[in-house]
């Protein structure tokens, strides 16, 4: 009992991280710690009155009916981006990269059924997660981190979107 008790809080913390990763990737426009932690920082919206975090939900429009639909948003998205990456014009990106986050929110709990296994759901979060650190790669170079390999992002990129489509069939 104490062992499944222990599986449950587990998932529970490795969906909790996953979903704080995409507020990461898809809600922090200065790359900032400070930001990480909800604190304000003043930028030309913020000063004009406008927080850039209060978006409300505008991506609920958006938001893909099942994992197939956010499958292909993802992938859809990832070419976008790493053609701005490649083309050295990273900031063409930039809206992307906060997108991409909250789809990948929305995917997770679409892929994780009650009818797959443990293995089956540890599978799709290894994926989920390799995505959110890869486009965390992309977001942090446009944010004035270290410059990326695209191709090998990309590749990893790749390998994590045909992964999770195996895993969701």
């Amino acid at each position: 009992m104490k062992i499944m008790k222990y599986k449950l809080s587990l998932d529970a913390a490795c969906l909790a991280w996953i979903a704080g990763l995409a507020l990461v990737v898809g809600c922090n426009p200065s790359g900032d710690a400070a930001s990480d932690l909800g604190q304000d920082i003043p930028s030309s919206k913020s000063q004009a009155g406008v927080s850039e975090h209060e978006h409300g939900d505008e991506h609920a429009d958006s938001k893909p009916a099942d994992v197939h639909q956010a499958l292909a948003k993802v992938e859809s998205m990832k070419e976008t981006i790493c053609k701005a990456f490649s083309e050295n014009r990273p900031e063409d990106a930039h809206h992307l990269l906060h997108d991409v986050g909250h789809v990948l929110e929305d995917l997770t709990p679409l892929a994780l059924g009650p009818e797959l296994n443990a293995e089956e759901a540890e599978v799709i979060k290894q994926c989920v997660e390799s995505l959110f650190d890869g486009f965390a790669k992309f977001d942090d170079q446009l944010h004035g981190g270290e410059e990326v390999d695209v191709q090998q992002v990309e590749a990893d990129l790749v390998q994590a979107i045909s992964a999770l489509k195996e895993a969701v069939q």
